[in-house]
């Protein structure tokens, strides 16, 4: 009984998200990733610059721009496919 206590029912993947929360949502996430692109482009721009034994200490310890900005697409993307799904789905079903 207890195995039962946190899980999600069935019924909790068609409960549709607020589309002006998701909006909202895009609009952070989109920003991110301008400022994310900014930082990949000086980093792509730094890195012609330096030596190979420069690059190998140079970014030690530091954001990687580039996985970051393909982790926030690969989500964007993920997020904004569930929902259109899921909006189908329930306007077939309701018809």
């Amino acid at each position: 009984m207890l195995l039962n206590l946190h899980k999600k029912e069935w019924q909790s993947g068609l409960i549709m998200p607020n589309y002006n929360d998701q909006e909202e949502h895009n609009k952070e996430t989109l920003d991110k990733m301008v400022k994310l692109s900014g930082l990949y482009i000086t980093r792509v721009q730094e890195e012609k610059e330096l030596s190979e034994k420069e690059l190998n200490t140079r970014y030690v310890g530091k954001q990687d721009p580039k996985k970051h900005l393909g982790e926030a697409a690969d989500s964007l993307i993920e997020e904004n496919t569930v929902s259109l799904l899921s909006g189908n789905v329930n306007r077939l079903a309701i018809q």
